[in-house]
């Protein structure tokens, strides 16, 4: 949300995504996993893919400046900390383990933050209860809990370049679901995060163990 406030909601999209990046460095010097060509391309086609995804050809709805971009690249390696921290846990603990003290804490760090600022109203309606509810067990439990359950099969720096199908998704579901409108770049770069996922699968490949 800093990110956001100090840029535009296309440009904090964007940086988000040089997570990928992040994680593939931080695997390598941590895991030892390989860092090779074929990963670096895919990286690439991703930020591009993702940043077409977020219409940041549209040089309008892009705002930088130095503060801005050094808070969205703080949450971009932030988002790529949670793969790294995921994958070193899955070492030890079960996915569920693993999800129980992430959220656990995590509602505990922000519940405490949203009582001191009063941010949380006393009552919500139904309808507001029930949107709840759903980002609480499909949107956060479910994604985060087969998240975690791949990153004991594949190695971090793929499992984030999967994750950069995010913005494709949300790009599609907004056109069938909402009526929103796909530009030719827009769909350009789902191919591109599409075709940097595929590579990244190709180059790796399923693996046993954790």
């Amino acid at each position: 949300m800093t990110a956001i406030s100090m840029t535009t909601v296309a440009t904090a999209a964007i940086l988000l995504y040089t997570a990928p990046a992040f994680v593939i460095v931080l695997s390598a010097l941590l895991f030892g996993e390989t860092l090779t060509t074929p990963k670096a391309i895919a990286v690439a086609c991703a930020f591009i893919g993702c940043g077409l995804v977020g219409r940041g050809y549209d040089l309008s709805s892009l705002r930088l400046n130095l503060p801005g971009v050094l808070a969205d690249l703080a949450s971009g390696l932030a988002y790529a900390l949670y793969t790294i921290f995921g994958k070193t846990a899955l070492r030890r603990y079960t996915p569920v383990t693993t999800l129980t003290y992430a959220l656990g804490f995590g509602t505990i760090f922000l519940g405490a933050a949203a009582l001191a600022t009063s941010v949380i109203p006393r009552a919500h309606p139904t309808s507001g209860w029930m949107a709840l509810i759903y980002l609480a067990f499909v949107t956060t439990l479910l994604a985060q809990s087969l998240y975690l359950a791949g990153l004991r099969y594949i190695d971090a720096g793929p499992a984030s370049l999967l994750a950069t199908v995010e913005p494709v998704t949300a790009a599609v579901l907004g056109y069938i679901v909402l009526g929103e409108r796909l530009e030719g770049l827009q769909i350009a770069g789902g191919v591109l995060v599409v075709g940097a996922v595929m590579l990244a699968r190709a180059r790796t490949g399923p693996r046993n163990g954790s």
